[in-house]
Order: C-alpha cells, then sequence, then structure tokens
C-alpha cells in the first residue's frame, strides 16, 4: 500500500512509566498526530515523548494509507497490521509496545485475560471473546474494584519447587476498553462509569480512562488466586449451567493458549508452561448472565 501525506510528528519514545530502565521497555515510534494523540488513553501510564535525536530507523512506526493507517512491528502478524481508524491502529500500537516488553522479560508470558483484586490477590478471567471479560471486569470497577487490566496481562510461575507460592500477574498499563452499545444487562454503575470516564470512542468501542485508585500501574504485581472461565448464559453455544463449578483443564488451556504472547517460548514450552500454571491454581467455570450475578458469585467464593 502507498501511504497519502499526512504530517508526522516527531519521532517519539514510547515507554512503560515509572519503572527502573532494566524493569520496563522504551520503543522508538513514528506515529501520525492522531494517533499519538490516542496512546495516553490506550495505555495510562505509559509515557510518549518527542525523541532526539531520532533513530535512523523506529522500532514501530504507523503510516496512513488508502482508508486508514498502517501499523509496522516485528510482533504483529507478518509484521504489519491495518487499522481502519487512529483509535484502532493507537490499541495496535498498545499490543506492540506490550509484546515488546513481554519480549524483554524472560518468563513472562501475555494471556488474553482480565484481572481483577478481591482481597488482596488476582481473579483472572478467561474466555472467548464476547465472553463479557471486559465488561464483567469494569462492573467490578464500577463496585470499587482494582483491576490489573481488562484484556491482557502477564504472568510469571514461580521458581521450580516453591509450590507454596502462587504465579504472580503484572499490570501492563493497558487501558480498558468496552464494547459500544452496553449490553442490557449492563449495571447503573456500570452506565455512570462509561459516562463520566469514557476518553475516546468509537461506533463501536469506548476507551475508559479509570481513576488511578482503580487500575494497578504498569509494572506492579498480585499474587493470583484462581483462574475462572466465563460462559455467558443464553449466548450462542446456547444455555450453560448458571453458577461456579470446577472447569476441566483442557477447556482452561483451550482458553490460555490460542492469544497467549510468549516470545522467548516455543510451542512445547509454552504448552508446558500453561500446563504447570493450570496446576497450580483452582480453576473455576462461572455461566452467568447479568453481571451483578457473576459478582456476587466470585465474591463469595472462597
Amino acid at each position: 500500500m502507498t501511504a497519502t501525506a499526512l504530517k508526522l510528528s516527531e519521532r517519539y519514545r514510547l515507554s512503560a512509566g515509572g519503572l527502573p530502565p532494566d524493569a520496563g521497555v522504551a520503543l522508538s515510534a513514528e506515529l501520525p498526530d492522531a494517533v499519538a494523540a490516542l496512546i495516553s488513553a490506550c495505555l495510562p501510564g505509559w509515557s510518549l515523548a518527542a525523541e532526539r535525536p531520532a533513530p535512523d530507523a523506529p522500532d514501530l512506526a504507523v503510516s496512513a494509507v488508502p482508508g486508514g493507517f498502517e501499523v509496522r512491528h516485528d510482533l504483529l502478524p507478518g509484521g504489519c497490521f491495518e487499522a481502519g481508524s487512529p483509535l484502532e491502529a493507537a490499541n495496535a500500537v498498545a499490543g506492540a509496545a506490550t509484546g515488546a516488553w513481554i519480549r524483554a522479560q524472560p518468563g513472562w508470558v501475555q494471556l488474553h485475560a482480565a484481572g481483577v483484586e478481591l482481597a488482596g490477590r488476582l481473579t483472572l478471567l478467561l474466555g472467548a471473546s464476547g465472553a463479557g471479560k471486559s465488561t464483567l471486569a469494569l462492573e467490578f470497577a464500577a463496585a470499587g474494584r482494582r483491576l490489573f487490566g481488562d484484556d491482557r496481562l502477564a504472568v510469571v510461575l514461580p521458581p521450580a519447587g516453591t509450590a507454596d507460592r502462587a504465579p504472580e500477574a503484572v499490570a501492563l498499563g493497558v487501558g480498558p476498553k468496552l464494547r459500544r452499545p452496553l449490553p442490557a444487562a449492563a449495571s447503573a454503575a456500570l452506565r455512570r462509569l462509561a459516562e463520566a470516564h469514557t476518553a475516546r470512542a468509537s461506533e463501536t468501542v469506548a476507551l475508559v480512562a479509570l481513576p488511578a485508585a482503580l487500575l494497578a500501574r504498569p509494572g506492579e504485581r498480585l499474587p493470583v488466586a484462581r483462574l475462572v472461565l466465563l460462559e455467558r448464559r443464553g449466548g450462542e453455544g446456547g444455555e450453560v449451567p448458571p453458577g461456579l463449578a470446577p472447569a476441566e483443564a483442557p477447556a482452561v488451556l483451550r482458553a490460555l493458549l490460542p492469544n497467549a504472547l510468549a516470545p522467548c517460548l516455543g510451542p512445547v514450552e509454552l504448552l508446558a508452561w500453561a500446563q504447570r500454571l493450570v496446576g497450580l491454581l483452582p480453576c473455576l467455570r462461572l455461566g452467568y448472565r447479568e453481571g451483578s450475578e457473576a459478582m456476587a458469585l466470585l465474591e463469595d467464593a472462597p
């Protein structure tokens, strides 16, 4: 595709904010102004600063093309992602940035999951697209619970031979998103939260700028208490049993593996990693229809 003329701001340095150099990641990024303006909403807690002197070749580049934007980074599928809007492009930039951070930390694996802090430990919400991870996570936020992410976070296993230590999740500093329109079952509290804290929105997605007290800082860690596989009742797969029940390991692995990002691990190593994670933690299946129902079940679970 041939890039169209569009003013580019200076080269930027995109960094996981507030972390020592050996604990975070910094990328050189060439961004159109329309995309750069959305980075703070997609990556709250990260910093974006003009980079001087600009390197010869940026790690990540976004170009305007007919119909949208082209995002280039070696961790994107095929090295390139075609975005239809500045918001989609900024979200792809966020994915490349967190992926680069994961790659710089051997032993970290990025999971497609939401993390909610309950009683000082994290409940990780897993499920296919549309299972309600983001919506349920933000229902918890509307009730005052802290999030470690609604869509992606990193998990670190304890060293071998330390069965008394739980896996830890690491917040990546990604801002939560809500699909629009909100589901009919969304609570009044969630609707108020979305109305008060939506930073940017398109017809289908809203970026939610949570107060600092409700969103973990990039690099913040907490032990993981359990893995919960979400199954929305009355969805496309038909009716599922309501309530919490033990989840079978193969079902949890099927939810974990397809979107896990582990640049330092091969497929066999990643499978072994996921099997160990599932073996270390209680795994539950949650059948639910409304967020309030799911929240009550998870709050009351041991």
